[in-house]
């Protein structure tokens, strides 16, 4: 069990579920709020940015159709996740990464280490040209490094610790988001 700053067990705790957090670091917003409310709360925040700040508004030709387009294809990388690590007898759960049993390195994971992620990227995305405002695909930007600092990297940790050496050589080789850094 990981000890806080008094020394206490600090577990991760969602809807009853607890799970050792021995991966956890003492930020206290780290794994607590699940990815799927994450996007909940920005695609509010978005719709919010579009109706108060109307002078942020643009204009995106074919919005609908681009935004249908960024939603089958977020849609195709999260299912594609899903199965791969389904398939592979792991786990989905974003709670508790240390319930990991493989390291799933093959197909969309070989093009991303997130591929579930990026597809509810890609759902903000469409969301925010469907809104044609500059506030609400601002609003993209900062979801991403919300979710990378909050919930990516304390996975992260959860399964470096799990799987070491093996799980260093993937990072390496594939980004975490589509592109930039491989860190």
């Amino acid at each position: 069990m990981y000890q806080g700053l008094q020394g206490l067990p600090v577990t991760n705790r969602y809807q009853g579920l607890e799970c050792e957090a021995s991966f956890m670091t003492t930020k206290h917003l780290e794994l607590k709020i699940p990815p799927l409310a994450w996007v909940a709360i920005y695609a509010v925040l978005m719709k919010g940015c579009s109706l108060w700040l109307p002078s942020l508004g643009i204009s995106i030709p074919h919005a609908n159709g681009l935004a249908a387009m960024f939603v089958g294809v977020g849609l195709s990388f999260s299912l594609s996740g899903i199965r791969a690590v389904r398939g592979a007898g792991s786990t989905v759960d974003p709670r508790c990464p240390e319930r990991a049993s493989s390291l799933v390195s093959d197909g969309i994971y070989a093009v991303t280490r997130n591929p579930m992620y990026v597809g509810v990227l890609l759902f903000l995305t469409a969301w925010a040209v469907h809104l044609q405002n500059i506030g609400s695909l601002l609003l993209v930007g900062v979801f991403m490094a919300t979710l990378t600092q909050l919930q990516i990297r304390p996975e992260e940790r959860a399964l470096e610790q799990l799987f070491g050496e093996a799980y260093l050589d993937y990072c390496a080789r594939v980004p975490r988001w589509l592109f930039g850094s491989k860190a």
